[in-house]
């Protein structure tokens, strides 16, 4: 059953995937699934099929983002963040960013902090730098991630994670890093 939602893309029930229906936010023709302007708190759903010339193909947000079992995938952005350009910080638990791509950040491009328990990057790409994750922090922040899979994720550079800020701290507990894919830079040797 699919519903027109005013500011956002189609917002639908998946039946039959589960135990429980699934809801679904689907991006419009051209532009980002779910833009705001505030802070955002999304839970059990999924983002999919937003496609932006501009910063965040699922998501656009200017604020704080709380996902908490929420998928962002199949999204992507001419510029920043593929799966979600985010200008604030972002907390998640059981996320996954899935099969996004951007110039840069192609699951994530955020300027806060990071706290992120369990979830997955999987398949993300970014043209240049930051395949999962782009973080353009350039103050004093703390990210944590704990528990999660970066899977398959490729750029040119920093196929995992880009931080920006020299004076940002970075919490990694029980990581897990499969198939990382960034392009081999040959040194001549003088």
């Amino acid at each position: 059953d699919r519903s027109p939602s005013r500011g956002l893309g189609d917002v639908y029930k998946r039946q039959g995937l589960g135990p429980a229906d699934s809801v679904i936010i689907e991006g419009p023709e051209s532009g980002s699934a779910l833009t705001a302007t505030a802070n955002l708190r999304l839970a059990h759903l999924t983002v999919e099929q937003g496609h932006t010339d501009l910063n965040g193909g699922c998501i656009d947000l200017t604020g704080n983002l709380v996902l908490q079992d929420v998928t962002l995938q199949d999204c992507s952005a001419t510029r920043l963040g593929g799966g979600a350009y985010v200008q604030g910080d972002v907390t998640a638990v059981d996320a996954r960013f899935q099969s996004n791509s951007a110039r840069e950040g192609g699951g994530l491009y955020v300027t806060g902090e990071v706290s992120w328990i369990r979830g997955a990057f999987i398949n993300n790409s970014a043209v240049l730098t930051g395949g999962a994750v782009y973080d353009d922090t350039d103050a004093r922040q703390n990210h944590r991630f704990a528990n999660v899979l970066f899977q398959d994720n490729s750029a040119r550079t920093a196929a995992v994670l880009f931080a920006v800020g020299g004076t940002s701290r970075t919490l990694i507990e029980h990581l897990s890093l499969i198939h990382i894919s960034e392009p081999t830079r040959r040194t001549p040797i003088s």
